[in-house]
């Protein structure tokens, strides 16, 4: 983590990240400002329509929860829905159904 910045340089490394595109933390990270902060000026820009949700990315469960934020008065992009129970027990049947086929203990 890096040290605390004076507010315009952090503002200013935000701004340049949702030139392409960032997710909140990186944003955090990379500013050095605090989640919290990313949040709040996210909320503000989004208010008055200056960024827009342009991808969704997989947190570290798999689940798409972290929107990529981008500079633009574009539509937001579609998050896919979960899958549900049914969906997850067919696909966990197929991957053991595979692993065995192959001879892989799962």
């Amino acid at each position: 983590m890096r040290p605390s910045r004076p507010g315009h340089i952090a503002i200013a490394a935000m701004i340049d990240m949702l030139i392409t595109g960032a997710t909140v933390p990186d944003m955090a990270d990379e500013s050095g400002l605090t989640e919290a902060s990313v949040r709040s000026y996210v909320r503000a820009l989004r208010k008055r329509r200056a960024i827009h949700v342009a991808a969704w990315e997989h947190d570290k469960y798999g689940r798409q929860s972290l929107a990529a934020y981008r500079l633009g008065r574009k539509p937001d992009a579609v998050r896919v829905p979960p899958r549900n129970r049914a969906e997850i027990a067919r696909h966990y049947r197929a991957r053991r159904k595979d692993a065995r086929l192959l001879g892989v203990h799962a």
